[in-house]
């Protein structure tokens, strides 16, 4: 045991930090007054530590008694572990479970083991330490989040827990509940266990990978992941994170490689972009659409459709359900005329005026006759004359040519229009009128705009978005108030935004953002202007965020901006209308449901905003092979 001294000192989330009560700390504070720690380790909410005298301490959350100390009780200060005296220096937190050797070699175990990450034979849970065999030669041990890995004094590696990534590096994704050898080598030195995958040094300072690879946290220019070890390069130190890898080389330079949505590995990105950037190479961006649920579209003047982001039901419409960081083209047709995306599902238009659609289709969404999803664009009937398509969270709508309006999908609050609240699986016709001229989705309501300059509404009504003076549902289009010089609408989330034929905007529904851009955070039920400009020339609603152009080609903003979607250099929300920039080329808008597309008259394209899923079109969220931190 050495005789080091030091003294302890801890910042971060509430109550896991051993200060004594469940307060955050945002800059350090001494743990106590003892100055002979020696050892520590932090987990997902929990710390575990051993001092000079061979005592084991714990503190933190202890819902799955991850303390060790024989219940469930939350601790707030070190308490004690038992009392013993023979504990050594290697110790380990995972998820919701630790880990320890005692000074004989011997492995202990307590805490969550529903994947039988404690390695004793079952998955019973365990509220203090309890000897994992027989054996006393364990040299080094990491806790996962749900998995374990160890080194004996041989060089053997070991591992136990969960697989379904095949993080325990045994050529399969069965779970393990005792110490299995992974593979025969027996020149293993350090381990790290992260959240589901794994890293190992041998003794050469070569550095192996294997597991979970989805944001490319193993390093190896790829994201697939891996059930048996893989080298990628020679490291000295290594740590592995949830989703990300930090190792140090032999000379000395710091590396760091996957997720990096709140800057973990160093790199000086972040999970958001605060002003625009032209974050997609090109000059031939026509139009963008951005998902409210993390991903984007855009289409090029050659008629080509691009997507990139999150695609976990097939939305970007490339075949799989990978994201993606970089646009792709969606196939090979070079004919598209107009995109709508949504939150999890995609409908576009081509110039012969058929309808596409795919990905989620939970409740026929996409119009095609069923609930299934698509991964690649899908013709939504035989039609030839779909002129424009908006697409709600989990409905659709679309106005043809000849001026009459359709609906499917999602039918809880009346959305559709259609009288009733059940849900349609393909194309219905709303009405029999033949002058609507334009339609706008929000989450469950629908805003359009008839040739007469008449604004109509239906759907859900929580928060008055309906703009009918009340919060009361509507099954079928109801005429909003008696005007009839509405020019354009945009609805999202719980609100609405319209542009009058004067030039002027107004707003009404939810505005505990500032969202509805009126200079408070109080809701509308009913039709408020913003501001006294009157050169107002179009309008978009993302999630919880507003851009508008006015006739000068400017941009403005206001709403959310807790993640730079409002492109102002900040993250600070505003509750009216602020210029983004100084430019006077703006061309198309898209808000999405943390972030913006929009594109300059010159054809390139723009994006800010949140980025955790690639949908700016960079990779400033994850990187899939080693980047250097700079400073070291």
């Amino acid at each position: 045991m050495s005789d080091a001294i030091s003294r302890l000192w801890a910042w971060g989330r509430s109550g896991r930090i051993g200060l004594g009560d469940s307060g955050d700390r945002d800059e350090p504070e001494q743990v106590g007054v003892d100055n002979d720690w020696i050892a520590l380790s932090a987990g997902g909410s929990h710390t575990v530590a051993v001092k000079a005298d061979g005592t084991l301490w714990a503190w933190g959350r202890n819902n799955a008694g991850q303390l060790g100390l024989g219940d469930t009780n939350h601790h707030y200060t070190p308490t004690q572990v038992g009392t013993d005296t023979d504990w050594a220096k290697k110790i380990s937190a995972g998820r919701r479970h630790s880990l320890a050797v005692k000074a004989d070699g011997s492995l202990w175990a307590w805490g969550d083991n529903e994947y039988g990450q404690l390695g004793l034979g079952d998955t019973d849970e365990r509220h203090a330490p309890e000897q994992v065999g027989s054996n006393t030669d364990w040299a080094a041990i990491s806790a996962g989040r749900r998995h374990s890995l160890a080194v004996k004094a041989d060089g053997s590696l070991w591992s136990w827990g969960y697989n379904d990534s095949g993080q325990l590096g045994l050529g399969d994704t069965a779970d393990r509940n005792a110490p299995e050898q992974v593979g025969a080598d027996t020149d293993w030195d350090l381990v790290s266990a992260g959240g589901e995958h794994s890293l190992a040094v041998k003794a050469d300072g070569t550095l192996m990978v294997w597991g979970l690879n989805h944001l490319g946290q193993l390093g190896l220019g790829d994201t697939v992941s891996r059930d048996a070890p893989v080298p990628i390069a020679s490291g000295i130190a290594l740590v592995a994170g949830r989703n990300h890898t930090v190792a140090v080389n032999p000379d000395g330079t710091l590396r760091a490689w996957g997720d990096n949505e709140y800057g973990q590995l160093g790199l000086g990105v972040m999970r958001y972009i605060v002003t625009p950037s032209q974050t997609v190479t090109g000059s031939a961006w026509a139009a963008v659409n951005g998902g409210s649920f993390n991903h984007s579209l855009g289409l090029r003047d050659d008629g080509t459709l691009w997507a990139w982001g999150r695609n976990n039901y097939g939305q970007l419409g490339l075949g799989d359900t990978d994201d993606r960081a970089t646009p792709e083209q969606v196939g090979s047709h070079t004919d598209w005329a107009a995109v709508n995306a949504a939150s999890y599902h995609t409908l576009a238009v081509k110039n012969d005026g058929t309808l596409w659609a795919w990905g989620r289709n939970s409740s026929g969404q996409l119009g095609l006759s069923d609930t299934n999803d698509r991964h690649t664009p899908e013709r939504v009937g035989s039609d030839t004359d779909w002129a424009t398509v908006s697409v709600g969270q989990s409905h659709t709508s679309a106005v043809k040519p000849d001026g009459t309006l359709w609906a499917w999908g999602w039918n809880h609050y009346g959305q559709l229009g259609l009288g009733d609240t059940s849900d349609r699986l393909s194309p219905e016709q709303v009405g029999g009128e033949s002058n609507w001229l334009a339609v706008s989705t929000g989450l469950h309501h629908t805003v359009a705009v008839k040739t007469d300059g008449t604004l109509w509404a239906w759907g859900w009504n929580v928060r008055g978005q309906l703009g009918l003076g009340h919060t009361s549902d509507r099954h079928a289009p109801v005429q909003v108030g008696s005007d009839t010089d509405w020019a354009a609408v945009s609805a999202s989330g719980y609100r609405t935004l319209a542009v009058k034929a004067d030039g002027t905007l107004w707003a009404w529904g939810e505005n505990n953002n500032g969202q509805l851009g009126l200079g408070d955070t109080d809701n509308r039920n009913t039709p408020a202007q913003v501001g006294n400009d009157a050169d107002w020339a179009a309008v978009s609603t993302g999630l919880f965020h507003t851009l508008a152009f006015k006739e000068d080609d400017t941009l403005w903003a206001w709403g959310r901006n807790h993640d730079g979607q409002l492109g102002l250099g900040d993250t600070d929300n505003r509750d009216a209308p602020v210029q983004v920039g100084n430019e006077t080329d703006w061309s198309t808008v898209s808000g999405g449901g943390y972030h913006t597309l929009a594109t300059m008259s010159d054809g390139t394209l723009r994006a800010w905003g949140l980025n955790t899923s690639g949908q700016l079109g960079q990779r400033t969220m994850w990187f899939d092979q080693p980047q250097e931190v700079p400073g070291w």
